[in-house]
């Protein structure tokens, strides 16, 4: 992916794949959102979130759910708040895929869309149960964080979504959402660090009725 963190053997990203994949527009979502008529007579399934903390002060990720988008679809929002100035993000999250399958990626994190600068984005599943996302603000003559505070940087204070990932829910279960710490980056423009608090939690995935 865009940083060491989301880097794997088997799934390596170059800059070009990257710009070339960046999946900031809606219309993917869309149209990955819609349902299949050929499910008409499975199982209605319905998920509950728990977080495993809340977020207290200071820098912090953490997993927000919405109500069900389509038949048996959900969203999963990951939020950012109190990072400062940030230049990039990359991370894994794992969940359990005998009760989710992941559907789509979608970032909504804005490094920047005009004049020197640019945001590239990637979402990927790297095997069923672990997903990689990486976002990071680019110049477009010249390599990100070639020298301190080349690029700049964009200021994350108040809850932000930092990027939108669907899941269809396709069986009865329980499992949790985390982000190995190993896996997890977040860069300042000078190329430090930003320590913060990555908070994932547990979910239950059960039947509520049958599609008519």
């Amino acid at each position: 992916c865009l940083f060491t963190a989301c880097s794997s053997s088997a799934n390596s990203v170059s800059l070009e794949d990257v710009t070339q994949s960046d999946l900031t527009s809606g219309d993917l979502a869309q149209n990955e959102l819609a349902p299949s008529p050929d499910v008409a007579s499975q199982p209605l399934f319905g998920i509950w979130y728990d977080g495993f903390s809340l977020p207290g002060a200071g820098p912090a990720l953490y997993l927000e759910v919405n109500k069900i988008n389509w038949p048996n679809l959900v969203t999963l929002f990951v939020k950012a708040k109190e990072l400062g100035d940030v230049a990039g993000v990359a991370f894994y999250l794992t969940y359990d895929a005998e009760s989710l399958r992941f559907v789509s990626g979608l970032n909504h994190l804005n490094f920047g869309d005009s004049g020197p600068y640019f945001t590239a984005s990637a979402v990927r599943e790297l095997e069923p149960g672990r997903i990689t996302f990486g976002a990071a603000r680019f110049c477009k003559d010249k390599i990100p964080w070639g020298s301190t505070d080349q690029c700049g940087a964009i200021e994350v204070v108040d809850a932000t979504t930092v990027a939108a990932l669907t899941f269809e829910l396709v069986g009865k279960g329980q499992g949790s959402l985390r982000f190995p710490d190993s896996h997890t980056l977040l860069v300042r423009p000078d190329r430090s660090s930003v320590e913060a608090v990555w908070i994932g939690g547990t979910f239950v995935v059960e039947v509520t009725g049958a599609k008519q």
